[in-house]
């Protein structure tokens, strides 16, 4: 294994997957608008992730992205207030 592999690996899981949980996040929000159900979803999904593609060692993972998604959700709220503030 070379050390671009490594990198583009860090990569997806540090910057690709945060944005994607960040963007569903916040778009499932804005059509569903159910908080609790997003963040049980996002973790259950990323748990089973953690050890279908990757391994034991990513198990901070899912509570890493339930965190962004949390962020995605809050945001989703935010756009909300905004756009219905008369």
């Amino acid at each position: 294994m070379n050390s671009s592999n490594v990198i583009d690996m860090v990569e997806v899981v540090w910057i690709v997957l945060p944005v994607i949980v960040l963007v569903i996040s916040f778009i499932i929000q804005l059509i569903f608008k159910k908080e609790f159900l997003i963040i049980i979803v996002n973790f259950i999904v990323w748990f089973i992730v953690t050890f279908v593609v990757f391994d034991i060692s990513f198990i901070v993972y899912p509570f890493i992205y339930t965190l962004v998604a949390i962020m995605g959700i809050v945001l989703a709220n935010l756009t909300l207030k905004i756009i219905r503030k008369p």
